[in-house]
């Protein structure tokens, strides 16, 4: 059974140095790895078609 912690509990617990190392090691790799991963998503080609509301059109 999952157990709700409250918000006294959740500011009131302690983190090991271990832990936290860990979290800290994690969270590095991630932000210096992340920009060298490819990226399979590609900017759209073709037109752009807007709906607007008759006088709020674009120029």
């Amino acid at each position: 059974m999952r157990r709700i912690w409250s918000t006294g509990e959740i500011l009131q617990a302690r983190v090991g140095r271990r832990s936290f190392l860990q979290g800290a090691t994690a969270l590095a790799g991630g932000a210096m790895l992340g920009p060298l991963l490819p990226f399979p998503a590609r900017a759209a080609s073709g037109d752009l078609q807007i709906m607007a509301w008759e006088g709020w059109e674009l120029t």
